[in-house]
């Protein structure tokens, strides 16, 4: 143990599948690029389940710290605590699942494509490890060429240079958002403290209040609603999920939600003033955006775009828990983050096993596909279950968190909200499944269409599994986030913790003569027991 914890793992997350990329790129010949990625992301996933296996659930703040040179005040800074941790073995999984799948699929440019998947992979562990708002910043900056290399180069729709465009454009905003956030996050801290830093850890000793604070959430905030995304800043989603390859991009933009991530590792901690002010608004704004995301899914004529809004209005939902401020809903929100980013990345799995079969995946073509392809069937099945949070599935006590967070936080009525909007995306997921899967067939699907091949079922079954083992035993997972969960809404809600000693706070209030009352009662008691020759025994003391 000792010596896991002195190898740089947080560095090695990251550098790992940036090496890989450059080596994948440099290949003679490549059919290689493939099998190379195959075992260098197993490696990248058993490195992150060792340190999952040694993370201290005891303990509320960062672990496996690592620091490196300081450039100025932005330094390569990094760990992982509750909140953080059980994302990298799912970003990992995920990555390998999509190289997996691209074996079969992805038979041009295979050694670009890997090399494009290997880079994301770093950008996102490298965001996911960052202590230092300079250090996420940046590597978002370096995700972007790549998610518009993919877009353009790999890309499934005829109008995907338009929709990398506006990717462009929404993205780039964002990372502008971000850069001013941060900065004012920075000077006001050397305002108050002499110092000038962009480390998280430090900026959390001494949070931003005041304008300041308000303004630095508000763009913070803008910022990593429009990477979430979550209306009204999702403009760019639902075009570059319709246009953008089968396999690769769509599950690392929305399989882990670095833009709510981010929000409860940055925004919630560094000026929570601000974050207790705005709730009450955002929690509607995010509430907008479940019935939002949920109607645009139910009219879209596309499969992809269903999805695309269907992730819309689960963002909606994470928000809503994140803003509750208070332990159930932020319990509820890391742990829907993490099964929506296994649904959501099993339905686009599926997705293009379809597409690779019929050609296209427009609503109108689809039909009677449980009795031409019934374990394809059977997993979409298992998925939507999940993103809708059924019992046994790794989304049921997601669920059940977020409506008990937000009944605490804002009574019944946005409880009530939340509930008849997952129930909206009920509806759409099952809508969809029902016309997709089980309404007559049509007689546009190809002749003698084959099921999920044993690769395919090897990767549907690895998701399904995770499904059920989350959804049947969420405790280890709770577990392991509880203790830094705590501490966020002790330092964004600091009532919540203060209700528990408000009993003891009354009772060092009460009027001195009460207690003298008392005493009284007490010795009368003792002297009647001394006539009766009993031994004195206060445990069988009436209250």
């Amino acid at each position: 143990m000792a010596l896991l914890h002195s190898f740089p793992l947080l560095s090695a997350l990251w550098i790992w599948p940036a090496a890989l990329a450059v080596i994948v790129l440099g290949l003679r010949r490549p059919a290689w690029a493939l099998p190379l990625s195959l075992v260098g992301l197993t490696v990248e996933l058993g490195l992150s389940i060792a340190l999952l296996a040694q993370f201290s659930h005891e303990e509320s703040g960062l672990q496996f710290e690592e620091l490196g040179p300081a450039l100025g005040p932005a330094s390569l800074h990094l760990g992982v605590d509750g909140l953080s941790v059980l994302f990298l073995p799912v970003a990992a999984l995920l990555a390998l699942l999509m190289t997996a799948y691209a074996q079969l699929v992805q038979k041009q440019r295979a050694d670009r494509w890997a090399a494009c998947v290997l880079g994301l992979l770093s950008t996102l562990m490298l965001r996911i490890v960052a202590v230092d708002l300079s250090v996420f910043w940046l590597a978002s900056v370096v995700e972007l060429p790549l998610v518009l290399a993919l877009l353009r180069g790999w890309g499934a729709g005829a109008r995907r240079d338009e929709a990398a465009a506006r990717a462009a454009r929404f993205l780039g905003l964002s990372l502008g958002l971000f850069a001013i956030g941060a900065a004012m996050l920075a000077a006001d801290h050397a305002a108050r403290v002499g110092v000038w830093t962009f480390d998280a850890a430090a900026l959390e000793l001494n949070p931003s209040g005041g304008r300041v604070g308000i303004v630095a959430f508000t763009l913070l905030f803008q910022a990593l609603a429009l990477r979430a995304p979550l209306f009204p800043w999702h403009g760019w989603l639902a075009d570059v999920v319709a246009e953008g390859p089968l396999v690769g991009l769509n599950v690392f933009l929305l399989g882990v939600k670095i833009g709510t991530l981010g929000m409860l590792r940055f925004v919630l901690p560094l000026a929570p003033d601000a974050a207790a002010a705005w709730a009450p608004a955002l929690s509607l704004v995010a509430g907008v955006g479940i019935v939002y995301g949920g109607l645009l899914a139910l009219v879209q004529p596309d499969l992809r775009r269903v999805l695309a809004y269907a992730a819309v209005a689960h963002s909606g939902v994470v928000v809503l828990g994140l803003f509750s401020l208070n332990h159930a809903g932020l319990e509820g929100a890391i742990l829907e983050m993490l099964n929506f980013g296994v649904a959501i990345a099993g339905l686009y799995f599926v997705t293009g096993f379809l597409q690779a079969r019929v050609g296209e995946v427009a609503m109108h073509r689809l039909g009677g596909l449980w009795g031409v392809a019934p374990r394809l069937s059977f997993m979409f099945l298992v998925v939507t279950l999940a993103g809708i949070g059924m019992p046994g599935t790794s989304g049921f006590d997601a669920l059940h968190l977020l409506i008990d967070g937000a009944a605490e936080a804002h009574h019944y009525g946005v409880a009530l909200g939340l509930g008849l909007g997952t129930v909206l995306i009920a509806g759409v997921l099952l809508g969809t499944y029902q016309r997709a899967f089980l309404a007559p067939t049509q007689d546009t699907l190809p002749s003698g269409m084959d099921d999920l091949r044993p690769s395919e079922l090897a990767i549907a079954g690895v998701l399904c599994a995770l499904i059920f083992a989350v959804g049947l035993n969420a405790h280890p997972w709770l577990d392991t986030m509880t203790r830094s969960v705590e501490r966020v809404s002790a330092e964004v809600d600091p009532v919540e913790h203060d209700e528990e000693g408000e009993g003891d706070e009354a009772e060092r209030h009460e009027d001195p003569a009460d207690h003298d009352h008392d005493e009284d009662d007490a010795v009368d008691e003792e002297e009647e027991a001394d006539v009766d020759d009993l031994t004195p025994n206060h445990a069988e003391v009436a209250p």
